[in-house]
């Protein structure tokens, strides 16, 4: 009972911030070993194909992306699922992707996440940044601050959200490994978001542009998944990682 306590309080130090309405509509785990077809351990059955190279390597899957060429998992009509994130009065609940990722090259105009011609997030044009674009009528754009290191693995994180439903304040935020890294606000168009029957790729552009076409993503993906609603990562404060070490130190001893 004692090992499980202590189990339980360095968990909940290690929490994130869920708004009481988020589900996850999709998440794709990629422990596969075989197969050109991501799973979804959602429960909610929107298993995907993988396009072009499918190259597994543990508990992650490789995009290969050359060029013109690369690995995508395409995710067919999903902006559909990503409606209805609309609470009383219609405010706007947002909604959070996350990704895991290691790139082995961090040249610029490599696609992660792409929805229609509607959104991108990609390595800047000249920076080795992330850059997110959301396109809703004007382009509500941001870099992410960290310059990425090639052969590390990140956890980004997402999110767009109506502020204030009175004002139609929108804001939409990037996290990476936990910390705020980036975002930007506007007012108006809080109904905009998500258009209908759009697809969606992880490690490729759907964006119809030439200069768009050619963004694949190179490197690995440990997992991506997609909800309604906000989930927000929570840096513990210092008393919290004391505790944490205390917890893990009981359990030592424990042994």
């Amino acid at each position: 009972m004692k090992t499980l306590t202590l189990i339980m309080v360095a968990m909940l130090a290690l929490a994130v911030s869920i708004n009481a309405t988020a589900t996850t509509v999709v998440k794709y785990d990629l422990n596969e070993t075989s197969g050109a077809i991501a799973h979804d351990s959602s429960g909610n059955g929107l298993d995907a194909p993988i396009n072009g190279a499918v190259a597994w390597n543990g508990s992650s899957l490789y995009f290969d992306g050359v060029n013109t060429t690369g690995t995508s998992i395409f995710l067919d009509n999903f902006s559909n699922e990503m409606s209805g994130a609309y609470g009383p009065d219609y405010a706007y609940l947002g909604f959070t992707w996350n990704m895991k990722f290691k790139l082995d090259t961090v040249t610029k105009n490599q696609t992660l996440i792409s929805g229609g011609s509607r959104m991108m997030v990609l390595l800047g044009y000249s920076t080795s940044q992330i850059q997110v674009m959301f396109f809703d009528g004007a382009n509500r754009t941001f870099t992410m601050s960290t310059v990425l290191e090639v052969n590390k693995w990140y956890d980004m994180t997402l999110t767009y959200e109506c502020v204030d439903n009175n004002t139609a304040l929108m804001r939409t935020r990037g996290y990476l490994n936990g910390v705020l890294d980036g975002e930007t606000t506007w007012t108006g168009n809080q109904g905009y978001w998500p258009p209908v029957d759009y697809d969606y790729k992880i490690g490729g552009s759907t964006f119809p542009y030439s200069w768009a076409v050619t963004r694949y993503m190179r490197g690995y993906v440990d997992e991506v998944s997609f909800s309604k609603g906000l989930i927000v990562p929570v840096i513990p404060e210092p008393g919290s990682i004391a505790l944490i070490g205390l917890a893990l130190a009981g359990l030592v001893r424990k042994k």
